[in-house]
């Protein structure tokens, strides 16, 4: 009987510990450092649980489920591609934005965007790293119980395989490379959320299009991934790593932005 080897398990933990450590890590040093205020940090959390998982969820459950035509006219890759990407900048972007214009016209400064883009990106590791975790973790010790092999609902044993094939053949550094990814999408979020908030700032909706456009860019190879049509992970995590050291070079470059704009 296969089974999830130890080092598969660890990886899973680990990558758990530092998608959603590392938020948590970076919210207590900005705090210190910045003096960070909680409500951004809490509305962008509710941003993430609203536009996304609300929202987003159901305009995805008519159109990739329960639509028939557009079920089918999205099997397309290229097209699921600009669709998902789109989906998720147009959803994610104006929540920010509406947040942002209602909720934080107190509270508009670089320090901010910091926050909010760290409870956005925070929620999002956890939904992302802390279900699916429990749930891999589950099914790993339920496999090396035996459990699994005698399990007699063929449709749910069917439904769980390629789970557990991912689980017992695939590489322990690809669950930690979930957990480095997330590093790397939280700071995309922050970088993102300061785009949005300068367009509120300084009245230029123009930066929220940049930023719609620029979400919609940073998940497409995700997306055609997901289709087939990149095959190697590893070229997907690359972008994701240049795009989050860019994100890190704006968020530097856009606090003396934000002090000018102040003035």
């Amino acid at each position: 009987m296969k089974v999830v080897e130890t080092s598969a398990i660890a990886a899973q933990l680990a990558g758990m510990v530092l998608g959603i450590g590392t938020p948590a890590a970076l919210f207590i040093y900005f705090r210190k450092k910045y003096r960070i205020s909680w409500k951004p940090f809490l509305l962008g959390l509710l941003t993430f649980f609203l536009f996304v998982q609300v929202l987003e969820a159901a305009f995805h459950g008519y159109f990739l489920y329960a639509n028939e035509w557009t079920k089918e006219w999205l099997k397309n890759p290229w097209l699921y591609m600009l669709y998902g990407g789109l989906a998720a900048g147009i959803f994610e972007e104006t929540g920010r934005l509406v947040m942002m214009k209602f909720a934080l016209k107190s509270r508009r400064d670089w320090k901010d965007g910091l926050s909010f883009g760290l409870g956005h990106g925070g929620f999002e590791a956890l939904w992302i790293l802390g279900v699916n975790g429990v749930v891999l973790l589950s099914l790993s010790f339920f496999i090396n119980s035996g459990s699994f092999d005698s399990l007699t609902d063929g449709q749910l044993k069917e439904a769980l395989r390629p789970l557990r094939d991912q689980l017992v053949n695939g590489s322990p550094w690809l669950f930690l490379l979930a957990g480095l990814e997330r590093i790397g999408a939280v700071l995309v979020h922050i970088g993102l959320s300061l785009v949005v908030l300068y367009a509120v700032k300084s009245g230029q909706l123009k930066f929220y299009w940049f930023a719609v456009l620029l979400h919609a860019i940073f998940d497409f190879p995700a997306a055609l991934y997901q289709s087939g049509v990149i095959a190697d992970i590893w070229l997907v995590e690359i972008f994701v790593a240049g795009v989050a050291v860019l994100s890190v070079a704006w968020i530097i470059k856009a606090k003396p932005l934000f002090e000018r704009a102040e003035a």
